[in-house]
């Protein structure tokens, strides 16, 4: 049970870690991107506060090949 609550401990204090990035990016670069005019209405839409940030992180990790092929789909078409 030691191992367990140590590993999991570990696990929480890696995913506090990872969100300290996450809010840095919303404040800088996202803000930026809210200030352009051309890519102010390209954020997506906001049904909770901040996610466009998510939006902006998602756009950055996917691959560009993935969103092409997604694109290029009949069900993309479809909407």
């Amino acid at each position: 049970m030691i191992t367990f609550s140590s590993l999991l401990a570990f696990v929480f204090i890696l995913m506090l870690l990872a969100c300290i990035p996450n809010v840095i990016f919303g404040q800088v670069m996202v803000r930026n991107l809210r200030k352009n005019k051309k890519t102010k209405d390209s954020l997506g839409l906001e049904y909770v506060s901040g996610w466009d940030i998510v939006n902006v992180v998602q756009a950055l990790a996917f691959p560009r090949s993935r969103s092409n092929k997604r694109k290029n789909s009949r069900l993309y078409l479809c909407m």
